[in-house]
């Protein structure tokens, strides 16, 4: 099975000023595209007293 990682330090550095506001960027769509073509999704999130950290 493949398999790869999307880590959130992968977003582009102008992620609030387009893609927040329907403004696709180039930077961003390629992004999308692998996001769009997985299967499943594993996520790894930081635990802290039981729940997880808003940040």
């Amino acid at each position: 099975m493949e398999a790869g990682i999307l880590s959130m330090a992968q977003l582009p550095p102008n992620i609030l000023e387009t893609d927040l506001y329907g403004k696709r960027s180039a930077e961003f769509q390629v992004l999308q595209d692998i996001v769009s073509a997985t299967d499943k999704f594993i996520f790894i999130i930081p635990e802290y007293n039981g729940s997880f950290p808003a940040h």
